[in-house]
């Protein structure tokens, strides 16, 4: 019986599976995102009108959830042809 090679290097797999899973934790926090924004809005439905500066601030939750969604979006792509 021929005796096996050992590799002490990082193992190796196809790119595409890291860009894959990448993908899906970015989704994932895209909708954890989402959510942290539908509670911003029930708190601030409690207080009243929220004045501008608070609304431009809250808008940076929005964008995240888009960035975070939008790179999702490009890892799945860029996976699925690796």
């Amino acid at each position: 019986m021929p005796a096996c090679e050992t590799f002490d290097g990082p193992a190796l797999r196809p790119l595409a599976e890291p860009l894959r899973l990448a993908a899906i934790e970015l989704a994932d926090l895209a909708r954890l995102s989402d959510q942290l924004q539908r509670a911003i809005g029930r708190l601030t439905e409690r207080r009243g009108a929220p004045d501008a500066a608070f609304l431009i601030e809250a808008q940076a939750a929005d964008l995240l959830s888009q960035r975070l969604e939008g790179m999702a979006a490009f890892l799945r792509v860029i996976s699925a042809s690796a």
